[in-house]
């Protein structure tokens, strides 16, 4: 099973969390693997279209599930949702709240992201003992041993093809995942390394390291221009005033920058977070009668466009335009490649 086209399956959200650096280093392994929540990010973020296949992702929140989606016909998938209606109606009153949604949502990505962990496990084991080793992460990954990247000086770990900056951060993580403290990951701490919102402890320390990137001048607090990076100058002016608003919008005490815990909160939300925003927006594209609430037949009804229940499959070139623009895209001001500090119209 090809699992780059499972999660362009699942989701076709955007990317906002995108490992770059100034010398277009190598893409580690382990990077180019969206989680749910990242996904879901990107989904709400797009404001200028609605996905309504990444909608029932959220819903189904099972691979399984959503493969057999497309097996059926537009009478059978209609009934399917409106099933799971029944499922998440916790208190049978026939509608959905956005708590009853928020609760499910949150089970959904955490699912998903465990099934995906899951499958991609299986490909790095490549020995198949069930251990995901720290030394072969760093052979793979960043193309050093443990022993060579402790014998490097500054000077050999600049020159290096990868962005050897990232290992700390890296074995920071792998060690914070093993919960068990035998040395290696399991399939179960794997995921932890692979979708940091599963766990706080990971998921503040891989928020380091994107901070590490993105504070350019190592002030320790993100600006405008390191936030969006050097995107910014070439959008257009409502793109331009969207970023801003949102920047202002993260900046809690309103000082014109962001503090780690503002940044953290911005790149690195947890499911319940995402999955409150994902509820609203349910609820907002479907609620016909504005109750506030979803009927089973309001939720049924935002996909009558799906003909016999389909969810688009990307085509093998449509996947690689979407892998060259997120290799094009800063994402959150991790790439400063144009970032000489001259954005004055700012």
């Amino acid at each position: 099973m090809d699992y780059c086209l499972l999660k362009k399956l699942v989701f076709l959200g955007v990317l906002f969390n995108v490992v770059s650096s100034e010398k277009a280093k190598e893409a580690k392994p382990e990077k180019v693997k969206k989680s749910a929540a990242e996904d879901l990010e990107g989904h709400l973020q797009a404001a200028d279209h609605h996905d309504s296949s990444f909608d029932l992702g959220v819903i189904f929140g099972s691979i399984e599930e959503i493969e057999s989606f497309n097996n059926l016909t537009k009478e059978e998938a209609q009934q399917k949702i409106r099933e799971y209606a029944d499922r998440i109606d916790l208190d049978k009153d026939g509608l959905l709240s956005v708590e009853e949604l928020q609760k499910w949502v949150s089970n959904s990505l955490k699912t998903l992201d465990t099934e995906m962990a899951k499958e991609r496990f299986t490909e790095v084991d490549s020995n198949k003992d069930g251990k995901f080793e720290w030394s072969e992460y760093l052979k793979d990954a960043f193309g050093v041993t443990p022993d060579q990247f402790e014998k490097m000086d500054d000077n050999q770990k600049e020159d290096h093809s990868s962005d050897l900056t990232d290992v700390p951060f890296e074995k920071e993580k792998f060690d914070l995942a093993d919960k068990n403290k035998d040395g290696h990951l399991d399939a179960s701490e794997y995921g932890l390394f692979l979708f940091p919102q599963a766990d706080p402890e990971v998921a503040e320390a891989e928020a380091r390291r994107i901070f590490n990137h993105a504070d350019h001048n190592k002030d320790k607090l993100i600006e405008l221009n390191e936030y969006f990076g050097a995107d910014l100058i070439r959008d257009t002016p409502k793109e331009r005033d969207d970023k801003k608003a949102d920047f202002t919008r993260q900046d809690k005490d309103q000082d014109g920058k962001l503090t780690f815990e503002e940044y953290k909160a911005a790149i690195m939300p947890d499911y319940d977070t995402l999955a409150k925003k994902e509820a609203k927006h349910l609820i907002d594209e479907g609620d016909k009668n504005k109750d506030g609430k979803l009927s089973k037949e309001e939720l049924a009804a935002q996909y009558h466009s799906f003909e016999g229940g389909q969810i688009h499959l990307p085509t093998e070139e449509e996947e690689e335009e979407e892998r060259e623009e997120e290799a094009d895209r800063k994402g959150h001001g991790e790439d400063h490649d144009d970032d000489d500090g001259e954005h004055d119209e700012l």
